[in-house]
């Protein structure tokens, strides 16, 4: 393995759990503990303004971040912006964007996260569009020729989904959509899984706790020839450059960035987390380690549900896709007459952590004809294959016990 299991702290101290949600959020290595630990011990303070060491210090690592998230995105520092969570800065983005002249019609995935779909619905209260969903096709990836049928001023998507694992060949959707088209990508299940740098759009945000950093903390980036085309809604802080008491002026070069304070110790921890994990030798490693995974994954799942389980329905990933798998037990719930949340009760019983429902995606869940959900197992790079192994007979013996 080529990541070290004893890096993170959760597992030394729950060596027996099979943790397979990091979908949901990541365990923390030590690194980043260390890093937070440290900061609110010895540096912690406000920045931009403070005129002291202290100060100094938490601005130098708040830069440092930025820098960071900026080369892992293959963009420029000052494009970077820091917000309070994903469905704040998805509602700053989409607000500032669906308000520019011309935006008539909008298009989102199918696959997408409430964090990405609600906003929409929240903006078109406001703004007068169209809204759209793009479908998947049967082997699960977007339909990218109804884009082509079907063209669209803004398009928002998650690149990858959170339910099965699907990632957007971002250059083909770039070839169906129309060259005005503007492109809205939320990387939460890619960013630490993906090279970001090469991936086209006009805007993106992903968040921290899924790239073994702590909550509340979401990355954002707006292109350069966006910023002055767009005004955001939110406001006050860092952002203004004078307020009177018959309005305010706005700092026309930062309108992007954070109003007020930032969460320091979640960025902070973001930092660590990509000096930890995202280094240059990250991608290699890590592809070839969730395709190692990926390989257990399917040799499992023909050995328990192809041969012995087929009730237990395995959803289609897509062309490309990163370590996060659904399986539908629509059949087996309905023949034990449990629920889906008993099955994952009975698995967290046996030591297996997983997640069952909607996963923050209703209208995938309706598209696919599952109100109940699904059992999605997700990995880290603490996972191993014996967790995936241990999952399928755990699953195995649940359904020896109900089913025969």
């Amino acid at each position: 393995m080529v990541f070290s299991r004893d890096d993170f702290p959760f597992f030394v101290h729950n060596p027996s759990l099979v943790y397979l949600d990091s979908a949901a959020s990541t365990q923390k290595p030590q690194a980043v503990i260390n890093a937070v630990s440290h900061y609110l011990a010895h540096d912690y303070s406000n920045i931009h303004r403070g005129d002291y060491d202290a100060a100094f210090r938490s601005e130098q690592l708040y830069q440092h971040t930025k820098k960071l998230c900026a080369q892992w995105l293959g963009k420029h520092e000052r494009d970077i912006v820091f917000g309070p969570s994903g469905t704040t800065l998805a509602q700053w983005i989409i607000d500032a964007l669906v308000a520019m002249p011309g935006i008539r019609r909008v298009c989102v995935g199918i696959w997408d996260h409430h964090a990405t779909i609600v906003p929409l619905y929240l903006a078109q209260q406001h703004y007068h569009f169209v809204l759209d969903y793009c479908p998947l096709d049967e082997w699960g990836d977007p339909d990218y020729d109804r884009l082509v049928r079907n063209p669209c001023d803004l398009f928002v998507c998650s690149h990858a989904s959170n339910v099965t694992g699907m990632v957007v060949d971002t250059y083909r959707l770039r070839q169906s959509l129309d060259q005005k088209t503007l492109l809205v990508l939320d990387m939460s299940q890619t960013f630490a899984h993906r090279d970001c740098a090469d991936a086209s759009y006009d805007a993106c945000f992903a968040t921290s706790h899924k790239a073994y950093a702590l909550t509340w903390c979401w990355i954002g980036r707006l292109d350069p020839s966006l910023r002055d085309r767009c005004i955001p809604r939110h406001g006050g802080g860092g952002i203004v450059e004078d307020v009177r008491t018959d309005g305010f002026v706005r700092k026309s070069w930062t309108a992007w960035r954070e109003p007020g304070t930032p969460n320091l110790e979640s960025i902070v921890s973001l930092g660590a987390s990509l000096e930890y994990c995202l280094a240059w030798w990250w991608i290699a490693a890590m592809r070839e380690y969730e395709h190692s995974l990926d390989t257990v994954m399917m040799t499992m799942q023909q050995q328990f549900v192809d041969k012995r389980w087929p009730m237990i329905h395995a959803l289609p990933s897509g062309t490309n896709h990163c370590p996060v798998y659904s399986f539908s037990c629509a059949w087996l719930t309905q023949k034990t007459g449990l629920g889906l949340r008993a099955v994952t009760q009975r698995l967290w019983d046996a030591g297996v952590c997983v997640r069952g429902w909607g996963h923050c995606a209703y209208p995938l869940m309706h598209f696919l004809w599952l109100p109940e959900g699904t059992v999605r197992v997700s990995c880290g790079i603490y996972t191993t294959p014996d967790d995936i192994q241990c999952f399928w007979e755990r699953m195995d013996a649940f359904c020896t016990c109900y089913c025969l």
